[in-house]
């Protein structure tokens, strides 16, 4: 049984190894891609009429509460109020679970209460959830869950600036544009794949890769753009939504300017979190033009600042703990592990009993091999919170770490509790399995996750070559060159 370091190491990070597939890279002149013949077009046409793309797509036609006109939607409301209930709390848990300051929880609900009401879709169930995470984001589910970190709410000074996250995020529910996106999406990637199919007959395997390739670049845009153009009209309806609900709009052109600033000052890592933002002075332009049009007698001059300030009392208390903490996760995201637990040790000098410091360190710690260390801080985050999985798992990684396969068979069972739905977990069940010797369960949990995975993962691999040596799979012929394995059906 191999050493589970290297897994330990994505695994503690959040990420996990993928094999993406390869491209050759070879010359690229002299090969040409043909352009679509009006035959080709129409038998693309036809393909999409007739029934071959999923119910979810052309089933689809939903009216918008914004517009009044019918747009492209894979959710019905009820699919919607299901896809918060089997992905919420996955999310919620990669922003290290809901704060437990019961006052920021109510005052932020209060906030979020009064901009919905003003909203287009006031009478659906929104859910406002403030997290622990320390980085810059913001989401919402299509079902009405709205949630902000506590990086986030750091960051603001006033009310104002508050209701314009929440307004820009309650806009994108209302706008229903994760309904509409997964619709684009799939019908892009129907019509992508189909448009390569019939592009690349008789082309030889090097020219069929080139063109994926640059297929696959403009699906990509396709995707960007519709991304960009959801973010625009949900900044426009959060300026409705709060002049409506009583708030000063200015701090929808606040928020665009904290957000900005701190892109220029990180940028990699607010662009992983933000892919799908366009962060720059056109969004700030955009808004102060649309509050320019807005009567001033329509909305408060007061900000909000002192109620703010008050209410956050406790958030701002610890200020200085998470902007240390902020700035660590950034230099984990780089690999800077030393200056990382450096500011993670001041952090929890001043927030000794912090769930998501002890967590944080407890990953750093597991990422160089301090395992017992890791152990220990994962199991003091806990007992704070006994609710939030993330600690289950890295009590479960490092377990792992330390051969206690009984113990970390617990972890990754106690995080499936909560989250059950979590591929990685049914590999690491097998894994711990397999350290225990007991490889007819361990092939079970293996099997199960070959199943699951779409594509080769470091994982998958490994999970593969194992059943093949227990004689739980027949020997499968691989490609020399590419090493391409097959995986069960």
């Amino acid at each position: 049984m191999q050493s589970p370091t290297t897994l330990i190491k994505y695994a503690s990070s959040g990420k996990f190894c993928q094999m993406e597939d390869s491209l050759e890279k070879n010359d690229t002149e002299n090969h040409f891609i043909h352009p679509i013949t009006r035959r080709e077009a129409l038998n693309l046409a036809g393909i999409a009429a007739s029934g071959v793309l999923s119910s979810t797509v052309l089933g689809g036609c939903a009216k918008s509460a914004v517009t009044g006109k019918p747009v492209l939607a894979a959710m019905t409301e009820k699919e919607e109020r299901e896809w918060d209930e089997e992905y919420g709390p996955s999310n919620i848990s990669v922003c290290l679970g809901p704060i437990q300051d019961e006052k920021i929880v109510k005052y932020v609900a209060s906030v979020g209460r009064d901009i919905a009401a003003a909203s287009h879709r006031p009478n659906l169930e929104y859910t406002f959830i403030p997290t622990n995470a320390v980085f810059y984001n913001a989401f919402a589910f299509p079902g009405g869950t709205v949630s902000v970190t506590r990086g986030m709410l750091n960051a603001f000074d006033n009310e104002s600036q508050l209701a314009a996250v929440l307004g820009h995020e309650i806009g994108h529910i209302c706008a229903r544009h994760m309904s509409q996106r997964v619709a684009h999406e799939e019908l892009s990637d129907f019509l992508f794949k189909a448009l390569i199919y019939y592009i690349t007959k008789d082309k030889s395997s090097q020219e069929v890769s080139k063109i994926k390739f640059f297929a696959e670049l403009g699906h990509l845009a396709m995707v960007k753009k519709f991304s960009r153009d959801n973010e625009r009209e949900a900044d426009a309806l959060a300026i409705d939504y709060m002049s409506k609900a009583g708030y000063n709009p200015i701090g929808a052109v606040e928020l665009q300017e904290i957000l900005l600033r701190n892109r220029k000052e990180d940028p990699t890592l607010l662009d992983f979190f933000f892919g799908t933002h366009p962060l720059d002075e056109e969004r700030i332009q955009n808004a102060r033009r649309k509050i320019a049009l807005i009567p001033s007698f329509k909305y408060p001059d007061n900000i909000g600042k002192e109620r703010f300030m008050d209410e956050m009392a406790s958030l701002r208390k610890n200020k200085e703990a998470i902007t240390l903490m902020k700035e660590a996760t950034e230099k984990m995201g780089k690999g800077l592990l030393g200056a990382a637990d450096e500011r993670l040790k001041a952090a929890n000098k001043l927030m000794p009993d912090d769930y998501a410091c002890l967590l944080l360190s407890a990953k750093c710690n597991l990422a160089v091999d301090l395992t017992k260390d890791a152990f220990e801080l994962a199991k003091r985050a806990h007992e704070i919170i006994p609710a939030e999985p993330q600690a289950h798992f890295v009590m479960g990684m490092a377990a792992l770490s330390l051969n206690k396969f009984e113990e970390a068979l617990d972890g990754f069972g106690n995080y499936i509790k909560y989250i059950p739905r979590t591929t990685e977990m049914i590999f690491y069940q097998g894994y711990a399995m397999e350290g225990m010797n007991r490889k007819l369960e361990a092939s079970d949990y293996y099997q199960s996750y070959l199943r699951k995975i779409k594509r080769p993962t470091k994982n998958g691999i490994y999970a593969f070559q194992k059943l093949e040596q227990w004689g739980f799979l027949p020997k499968r012929n691989r490609n020399p060159q590419t090493n391409i394995i097959l995986f069960p059906k």
